[in-house]
């Protein structure tokens, strides 16, 4: 059996291998369909095998009061200069001194527009990082798997020592002859959102890491010998044509947001609601957006295989079609941002990229979730039997 050589390359749109001819040479490419929502939904399924319904990594900030990383700082709240962005980044700082240290990819992140005293009610849903033990809480990720089966691996690309994962692989020449080598890199993600992914920038940037890859390749292979190679992303990117001020919208409609206990990511508005009469004033704001998105019912929930079976990611929850994004976010402001995804999989702006130097002859439409089977098949291991993907190499 070969070594396995997987490298994930986040947010790769399959039309930009036109300008990487390394990884456009390869024998195999073909469009693969993510989830509905980001990174954290996409990573969920593509380690586990399991849609997001299953693993339950929807969105990062979800309502859980009980252990709200602001539960014990919420006596600070009523101190005036606390409501300031300077007063909630110092919130952030205290509030991770009494928390157990979270290792996972976005860990607690800094919280920017979301009301001051909503903040008790909120925790992150990941806890560990994607390749350490106990990453998935619902199903044995793919790294938990190997471990258990005593199959070697080795990742490289997120130990955080750099912004760009690139420079990781690119400094990394300790190469060994292990059956699973995985290289993680997420600069296109990166420079995708600040420049676009169809600007000359981006352009010049892939082609720069597609020659990063071809060296790389060839230290690897001058080292161990002939690999087996899958690559793949987790989505495209879509580049951002409407920009949209929710708190503006709901002050020109007589409302006020911060009435609302709300998270607003980049493409999606979630609400939970304590009051009557809440929900409706809510959706009649909404209804003023319509033209951008629309409202994920349960039912909608349900068939893109997102809903976690209780209200952890929102009472309602507020989707934009491709090209809106929110300007003011939780994480903070979107003023420079170029491209964006996290929409639904039912756009094919929406697709991921799979390559392969292996023939994939499947041809039915390949999804997140054949990942882990996949690899799986590829290190002779029985895929589970609660996995909903099938291998793209068995047929």
């Amino acid at each position: 059996m070969k070594p396995l050589l997987s490298i994930f390359i986040d947010g790769l749109k399959p039309e930009s291998l036109e300008h990487m001819p390394f990884l456009n040479s390869f024998q195999s490419k073909r469009r693969i369909k993510g989830e509905h929502g980001y990174s954290i939904a996409c990573h969920g399924s593509m380690y586990s095998g399991v849609h997001t319904d299953i693993h339950k990594l929807w969105f990062v900030w979800q309502y859980a009061p009980t252990s709200s990383p602001f539960r014990r700082v919420k006596y600070l709240f009523k101190i005036p200069f606390m409501g300031t962005l300077p007063g909630k980044l110092f919130l952030h700082k205290t509030a991770k001194l009494f928390e157990q240290p979270n290792t996972s990819f976005f860990g607690i992140p800094r919280v920017i527009h979301v009301p001051l005293r909503l903040l008790k009610y909120l925790d992150v849903s990941e806890k560990r990082n994607y390749d350490e033990p106990g990453y998935l809480t619902e199903v044995p990720s793919l790294f938990d798997i190997m471990r258990e089966k005593g199959i070697a691996f080795e990742v490289i690309g997120m130990d955080k020592s750099e912004r760009e994962e690139s420079k990781i692989v690119e400094r990394h020449t300790d190469h060994k002859k292990l059956p699973f080598i995985y290289w993680f890199i997420g600069d296109v993600d990166h420079f995708s959102h600040k420049f676009g992914q169809e600007s000359d920038e981006a352009k010049k940037r892939l082609a720069e890491l597609d020659a990063l890859l071809g060296r790389k390749y060839e230290e690897l292979t001058s080292a161990i010998g002939e690999v087996d190679v899958l690559v793949w992303s987790d989505h495209g990117h879509i580049d951002v044509a409407h920009k949209i001020d929710l708190y503006d919208t709901f002050e020109q409609a007589g409302a006020d947001l911060n009435d609302y206990l709300h998270v607003i990511d980049g493409t999606y508005a979630r609400f939970w609601f304590d009051k009557d009469g809440q929900e409706a004033k809510v959706r009649q704001v909404l209804e003023s957006l319509k033209e951008y998105g629309d409202v994920m019912e349960i039912e909608d929930q349900k068939a893109h295989r997102v809903y976690p079976g209780d209200r952890r990611y929102g009472d309602l929850i507020f989707a934009l079609r491709p090209g809106a994004i929110f300007s003011k976010t939780i994480w903070g402001w979107s003023r420079t941002m170029k491209s964006m995804h996290g929409y639904s999989p039912e756009y094919r702006e929406s697709d991921g990229v799979l390559i392969s130097n292996l023939p994939v002859t499947d041809d039915r439409t390949l999804e997140l979730i054949d990942i882990t089977p996949s690899i799986m098949e590829r290190l002779e291991l029985t895929p589970l039997e609660h996995m909903e993907g099938k291998s793209f190499w068995s047929h």
